[in-house]
């Protein structure tokens, strides 16, 4: 028997009958039942699957690879909206930053 979370008890517990299982999108799980509660249990598993020599090559990198001066940047990253056409970064504008400014002016008016 093996532990996974149970959702009615709140924890983690025994499982009984636990079975591998293949769902829709080919993703693995397992599938068990509580052995106080009797709800079913789930837990995904890591696929055995390699990923890739190219992805397996950048994580095994010992640095993160970043666009230098940036962080967090990505292939999901729209950089024509966050940076200058000179490469540098756009200055934010949130609406915090325009109340600040407002209530600065306002005490130096006084």
């Amino acid at each position: 028997m093996a532990e996974m979370y149970c959702a009615k008890c709140r924890r983690f517990m025994e499982t009984k009958d636990m079975k591998q299982r293949t769902t829709k999108n080919n993703r693995q799980m397992l599938q068990g039942i509580c052995v106080v509660c009797e709800t079913k249990n789930s837990k995904f598993i890591k696929s055995q699957e390699a990923k890739g020599f190219l992805n397996n090559a950048i994580n095994s990198l010992p640095f993160q690879m970043q666009l230098p001066g940036h962080s967090l940047t990505g292939p999901s990253t729209k950089l024509d909206k966050r940076l200058n056409p000179d490469l540098t970064p756009k200055a934010w504008k949130t609406r915090s930053a325009e109340l600040i400014k407002q209530s600065i002016t306002m005490i130096f008016v006084m």
